[in-house]
């Protein structure tokens, strides 16, 4: 699969000082682009096993946690994506219990809720939470099997039409469109899960265009 590509692509996006920002629209507050990247970093554990990166994910998601200026919807989507990592990963996970605990207990005074880690009474984080082992005995390998998917090539066919195409803004458009389209109809569930984040955060569908094109080329 891509996920040698998606995940530090993923992680970066985490990371960036300038996905941070959050909109607003009226009082609703929109997520930022480094928050959607965490929480989809979590919903792509629960399709896609990746224990060979779990560390490049964790130790991100620990550094946010440790940071005084991390705003507290990101400290909240971190804690959360934790979570899921633990009832993913199980044994896999063990090794990074140490280290998620003492995050956790530090930063259980920063106003973040931990209540996702403690209405299940078997899952991983609420039982780390009553003083038990952070490894649910039954996570590991509870991780759905993913499935390649067929690229819609009509879709596409659509997406890269470029008559009419004369000025820079027009192809600049153009690859813009192309590329998240790629994304969307990639084969690699992996791929697939990037394209919300890579819609509001144009650098991400960027980075994965050669991967995607050549996921989607490879079923044309």
């Amino acid at each position: 699969d891509s996920l040698h590509v998606v995940i530090p692509a993923m992680v970066r996006c985490c990371e960036e000082e300038d996905a941070s920002a959050a909109a607003s629209q009226g009082d609703v507050r929109e997520p930022s682009v480094k928050e959607c990247a965490i929480r989809a970093l979590g919903e792509l554990s629960n399709v896609i096993s990746f224990p060979h990166l779990l560390g490049r994910v964790i130790h991100p998601l620990l550094r946010i946690l440790d940071s005084a200026s991390a705003a507290p919807e990101l400290r909240q989507a971190a804690v959360d994506t934790l979570h899921k990592l633990g009832q993913n990963f199980g044994q896999e996970f063990a090794i990074f219990e140490p280290q998620v605990l003492r995050a956790l207990a530090r930063d259980s005074g920063m106003g973040v809720s931990q209540g996702s880690w403690q209405q299940a009474p078997d899952s991983v984080a609420s039982r780390s939470l009553l003083g038990h082992s952070l490894v649910s005995e039954s996570a590991a390998g509870d991780v759905t099997p993913s499935r390649e998917v067929q690229p819609n090539q009509h879709s596409l066919t659509q997406a890269w039409e470029a008559s009419h195409r004369s000025t820079k803004d027009d192809w600049v458009e153009w690859m813009r469109r192309f590329a998240l389209e790629l994304l969307r109809e990639s084969a690699s569930p992996a791929l697939r899960a990037c394209w919300a984040v890579a819609q509001v955060y144009w650098p991400l569908a960027r980075e994965l265009f050669q991967a995607s094109f050549l996921s989607c080329w490879l079923y044309l």
